[in-house]
């Protein structure tokens, strides 16, 4: 028998299959990971935008998520209409108001934002743009003026404008503002 400093000795040691010992690895970080992406989103978005609209009983009538965009990508924000029971374009539209007073209240500035209906972009709007509608309708700005001018605002998801700037005399121009924002409550609502 060889004494445990001598050259010929060797230690035994317990040798452990590593794929049984890292698979709790394997589930636990990608679990991790999306729980702590649902709750920045939660956290940063939908908690100012749900208690914007929850002070506001007229908002009953639909459900609006907000993330930022694939959940990772904080310089967009996704606004998207989920469900819609009993709220008129109106609704939807002071509700975009609201929720942009909310976010810029909290400091919240992004580079674009997109109106969606269930997962589908109908409408994106430039991130000045939106601050500038919750800063307006935070200091008691005139919603109407702020409903008119919104269409043209408005851009597709491939960026081109959802509509036109209208020119002439102001009932006219009123007239067909008001036409194009009947037409995007429609699209984003899914009732056109």
């Amino acid at each position: 028998m060889e004494a445990p400093g001598s050259k010929g000795h060797r230690e035994q040691t317990a040798v452990v299959p590593t794929g049984r010992r890292s698979w709790p690895y394997v589930v636990a970080v990608p679990v991790s990971a999306g729980v702590l992406v649902w709750a920045l989103n939660f956290v940063l978005v939908q908690r100012p935008v749900s208690a914007a609209l929850d002070a506001d009983s007229r908002n009953a009538g639909y459900a609006l998520s907000a993330h930022y965009s694939f959940y990772v990508n904080p310089s967009t924000l996704v606004l998207d209409l989920r469900t819609i029971s009993e709220a008129a374009p109106i609704d939807l539209f002071r509700g975009l108001f609201q929720t942009a007073a909310a976010l810029s209240e909290s400091g919240r500035r992004f580079e674009r934002v997109v109106l969606a209906r269930r997962g589908d972009a109908v409408f994106q709007i430039k991130g000045d743009d939106f601050d500038q509608l919750g800063r307006e309708f935070k200091g008691g700005q005139n919603p109407v003026f702020l409903l008119r001018t919104l269409p043209a605002k408005l851009h597709r998801p491939s960026g081109e404008a959802a509509f036109g700037q209208w020119e002439g005399g102001l009932l006219g121009v009123v007239g067909k503002q008001m036409e194009d924002l009947t037409a995007a409550g429609r699209s984003w609502a899914g009732s056109q």
